[in-house]
């Protein structure tokens, strides 16, 4: 029997208040912990059909949206920061980064006696003290985790608001509807 369309309204309003709710948390949180991009890049989409008398609404963090203070595209970071990279991530250890699109890596810096003697300087300081390479072992960064905190602390709210949204004349409507026929 297919899903009425009542009810499947009620669903859709509680599936997108529900979504907001945590797509809000979400942003907050990666907010207060200075997750750099997220908080603008995270989006609630439309409520779709997913399959027989389903419906799915997708949150994500867009890749396109993911820019750094200064206008960097740093997609993929988002998840670094939610589980941790490098060091502090599963694998444990440093990652090399290289150049794509150019062929060093340029970061605004001083030259100091360390970065000589370490040998990491492989080409002369530039303009404003730039410090060029041509490819570094990052250490990575420690879990700052913002999806999966943001469900764990609002899991009964979201529940709440989709059971909410089941009020008695969506689900009682369409039962008069059919003793009527």
């Amino acid at each position: 029997m297919p899903i009425s369309s009542d009810v499947a309204t009620a669903l859709r309003k509680g599936l997108v208040a529900a979504a907001n709710l945590f797509a809000v948390t979400a942003r907050r949180k990666a907010s207060s912990q200075n997750v750099p991009g997220v908080p603008k890049a995270i989006e609630v989409g439309t409520v779709s059909p997913d399959g027989s008398n389903r419906y799915s609404i997708l949150i994500e963090v867009n890749p396109d949206k993911m820019k750094g203070k200064n206008g960097r595209d740093i997609r993929g970071a988002e998840w670094a920061y939610e589980y941790g990279s490098g060091l502090y991530g599963p694998k444990g250890r440093k990652y090399v980064i290289e150049p794509n699109k150019a062929t060093v890596l340029a970061f605004p810096g001083k030259r100091s006696f360390l970065l000589e003697r370490s040998g990491n300087s492989l080409l002369p300081i530039g303009a404003k003290g730039t410090l060029f390479f041509g490819k570094v072992e990052h250490p990575g960064v420690g879990a700052r985790p913002f999806f999966s905190t943001s469900l764990s602390e609002k899991v009964n709210e979201i529940m709440a608001i989709l059971q909410s949204s089941f009020d008695e004349s969506a689900m009682f409507k369409p039962i008069g509807d059919i003793w009527r026929d």
